[in-house]
């Protein structure tokens, strides 16, 4: 039987709480914890597609949300 392959590109928002982060911390002090961010983002989309074989983020934005 033959399988059908997808592709995606899919287009989210989250909110993140960071220790540390307020909403005074500057932007080049946010950036320095994309690690972080990119972890948290790889564990929610393997959770929420857990049937695909190969999740790659290609790129990815992150700010501060002043609520």
């Amino acid at each position: 039987m033959a399988m059908l392959r997808i592709y995606s590109e899919v287009s989210f928002k989250a909110d993140l709480p960071l220790e540390g982060v307020d909403e005074r911390t500057r932007d080049f002090d946010v950036q320095r914890r994309r690690k972080e961010v990119l972890d948290y983002l790889q564990k929610r989309l393997a959770a929420a597609f857990s049937d695909s074989r190969d999740l790659t983020v290609h790129y990815f934005g992150f700010s501060v949300v002043n609520d």
